[in-house]
C-alpha cells in the first residue's frame, strides 16, 4: 500500500493553488497603493496592466493553441469585456485605490460577485432569489459602513470618493464576469482573456496616450519597475492560471469560496504593511460585506 505524500493530503482539505492565487490577488491592493503613491500616476499603471497583459495573453495563446480566431459574432461580446473588465475596472480599481486603504479597497472590490448577479437576473439568464436579494442589500449595506472610516466628504482625494471609484470599477468586472459565460461554451478562458485585453488595450489607450507620453519613465525607479511588473505579471497573468487550476482540480462552485479570502488579505497586508487600521464600523461594515455575499451566492 502506498502512503500519500503530503502534498497529496494537504490537496484533498486545501485547494493550494486557489489559495496562492489569491493570495497574490489579496496583496495586489498593497502593491498598487505603493505604486500610485510613490512612483506611477494611476493612468500609467492602469494602462500597462491592461497592454503588458494583452501581449503576454496574446504569446500565451498562441504557444499553447496556435489560434486567435474567434466568430465575427462574437466580437461586441468580446469588446464589452474589454471595456468594462479591462478599461473602465483598471482606470476606476486604481484611481479609487489610489485615495482610499488597501482594506477598504480589498472589502468594496469584494462585491463584484454581486453584480455579476445583478447582470445575470437583468438579461433573465436567471431568476433572483429572495436570499440573493437579501443577500445584495445586506453587503451593498456593508459597504456603506465600511465607507465611513473619513466620513462622508466627497473632496478630490477623499476616503469616500476612492470607495465610490471603486464600487463602480466592481461593477464594472461583475458585468465581465456574468457576460463571460455565453463565451465559456465556445472558447477558453485564455482566448477570453486575451480578447478581452486586446479589446481594453483599444479602449484605455486613447484615455491614457497623454499621461503615458508625459511620465518620466528614465526616473523610474527599478522598485517602481518592480511593482508595477508584479501588478502587470505576477498578480495578473500568473495568479489567473494558479485560480484556472484550482478550479479544475475542485471544480468551481468549491473553489468560488476561496474568493472570501480576498478582502482578509487586503486588509492584513494594509495593517501589517502600511499600517492602517479599521475602526468599530468598519468591522461591522467587514462582517455584513461577507455574510451579504454568502447569501447572495446560495
Amino acid at each position: 500500500m502506498v502512503t500519500p505524500s503530503l502534498h497529496t493530503r494537504v490537496g484533498e482539505w486545501v485547494n493550494i493553488p486557489a489559495f496562492l492565487a489569491i493570495a497574490l490577488w489579496g496583496s495586489t491592493f498593497v502593491i498598487v497603493k505603493v505604486t500610485v503613491r510613490d512612483h506611477l500616476s494611476p493612468l500609467s499603471l492602469a494602462a500597462m496592466r491592461v497592454a503588458l497583459s494583452a501581449a503576454v495573453l496574446f504569446v500565451a495563446l498562441w504557444a499553447v493553441e496556435k489560434d486567435w480566431k474567434v466568430d465575427r459574432k462574437d466580437l461586441p461580446l468580446l469588446a464589452l469585456l474589454g471595456f468594462s473588465g479591462m478599461a473602465l475596472f483598471q482606470i476606476f480599481f486604481i484611481e479609487g485605490l489610489k485615495r482610499t486603504t488597501a482594506g477598504n479597497s480589498s472589502v468594496v472590490a469584494a462585491t463584484s460577485s454581486i453584480f455579476a448577479v445583478i447582470t445575470v437576473a437583468l438579461f433573465r439568464v436567471e431568476d433572483l432569489r429572495w436570499k440573493t436579494i437579501a443577500g445584495i442589500i445586506l453587503a451593498l449595506s456593508g459597504v456603506a459602513l465600511v465607507a465611513q472610516r473619513e466620513g462622508l466628504s466627497l473632496g478630490t482625494e477623499s476616503g469616500l470618493l476612492g470607495d465610490i471609484f471603486t464600487l463602480i470599477a466592481a461593477m464594472g468586472w461583475g458585468v465581465f464576469v456574468a457576460v463571460q459565460m455565453p463565451l465559456f461554451k465556445r472558447y477558453s478562458p485564455l482566448k477570453i482573456m486575451t480578447w478581452a485585453s486586446i479589446f481594453g488595450s483599444i479602449f484605455i489607450l486613447p484615455f491614457t496616450g497623454s499621461t503615458l507620453l508625459a511620465e518620466d519613465w528614465g526616473s523610474l525607479s527599478l522598485t517602481g519597475w518592480g511593482l508595477a511588473i508584479y501588478y502587470v505579471i505576477v498578480s495578473g497573468f500568473a495568479a489567473t492560471i494558479l485560480w484556472s487550476r484550482g478550479v479544475r482540480n475542485w471544480g468551481p462552485s468549491k473553489t468560488s469560496v476561496y474568493s472570501y479570502l480576498n478582502p482578509v488579505f487586503g486588509i492584513l497586508s494594509g495593517v501589517v504593511l502600511l499600517g492602517e487600521r479599521l475602526v468599530a464600523v468598519q468591522i461591522a461594515g467587514v462582517l455584513a460585506v461577507f455574510v451579504g455575499l454568502a447569501l447572495a451566492r446560495k
